[in-house]
């Protein structure tokens, strides 16, 4: 061990050699993490190359030196504590761990990971405007696994009408909400989710908050792990009844008259305002012209006169 080794003098003796063989020395040297000892009065007793010839005060600063006594009672039973620490005035970001070492002393690494912190903070704020944009949707929007089908997320707006807390939901199988007699249909379609075509729509029935039969339309799709196996299916819905009944309106009007058409004794016709074409005409008609119900939609309105 050099002299550089010896961090620096005692108020009471000489410099501490480092307590290390020159084998460790050498690995201790080679890592581009700080590392130090201390004994049990803070005085230095080895600092590697990482840290070798700067000043003391920027190895452990002030407020370093307050976390390190703390961690110094923490690992007084004998098991190693971590901490993570912004070191001035660099500004950077240390994951620090600290070591027992005989006589209330310590080893101590720190390792920067400002990095990985800023990373990891990108990850959190791009996941929070992520959940925020999901959240702020009108549509219903679940994932559940492909087994089981329990929930895993829901968002807020399924939450409300479905008229349960995401805590009751997490963890539920999705065809509770769905009426028994469409449970059937979703699976099947479900089960057509694969890697070449992971997403599939589904109108199915559900019982709301309130338990009443709401149509929903729901766009499923399908997400898959490295080996193509899938692991989980997002769902984002919308409540479809007002459509379904519109269309069930129209249908029952359109059957009222139909019905009417083909049974008034009056000679009816469906013409074609624009071309005179004759669209449909109902029995009386065929009958009074001596046709075949379907001869009159081949002929004009002109050629029947």
């Amino acid at each position: 061990m050099t002299d550089d080794a010896l961090h620096r003098d005692t108020a009471n003796g000489p410099s501490v050699p480092a307590p290390v063989e020159p084998q460790l020395d050498a690995v201790l040297d080679s890592l581009p993490d700080i590392v130090f000892a201390c004994d049990g009065s803070s005085r230095l007793l080895f600092v590697n190359a990482a840290v070798r010839g700067r000043e003391l005060r920027e190895v452990v600063p002030a407020p370093f030196a307050v976390r390190l006594d703390a961690a110094r009672q923490r690992v007084a039973n004998g098991q190693p504590d971590e901490f993570e620490t912004l070191l001035e005035p660099a500004g950077r970001w240390f994951h620090v761990r600290c070591f027992p070492r005989p006589g209330g002393g310590l080893t101590v690494s720190c390792r920067d990971s400002s990095e990985g912190r800023a990373q990891e903070e990108g990850l959190r704020a791009s996941e929070a405007r992520y959940r925020a944009m999901i959240e702020d949707q009108t549509e219903i929007i679940c994932r559940h696994r492909p087994g089981d089908g329990t929930y895993t997320y829901v968002n807020e707006v399924f939450c409300r009408f479905f008229g349960r807390s995401r805590e009751e939901l997490l963890g539920r199988p999705w065809h509770l909400e769905a009426v028994p007699e469409d449970q059937r249909t979703v699976r099947t379609a479900l089960e057509q989710i694969t890697p070449g075509h992971p997403g599939v729509t589904v109108e199915n029935r559900v019982f709301d908050g309130a338990g009443r039969v709401r149509w929903i339309q729901v766009n499923n799709r399908g997400f898959f792990d490295d080996q193509g196996r899938l692991v989980e299916i997002q769902a984002v819905g919308r409540d479809i009844t007002e459509r379904k009944q519109l269309i069930d309106a129209l249908r029952a009007s359109e059957n009222r008259f139909r019905q009417l058409f083909e049974q008034h004794s009056a000679i009816m016709f469906l013409v074609d305002p624009h071309s005179g074409r004759i669209l449909d005409a109902n029995p009386a008609a065929a009958r009074f012209y001596g046709y075949s119900q379907d001869t009159p939609r081949q002929k004009g309105r002109r050629q029947l006169n």
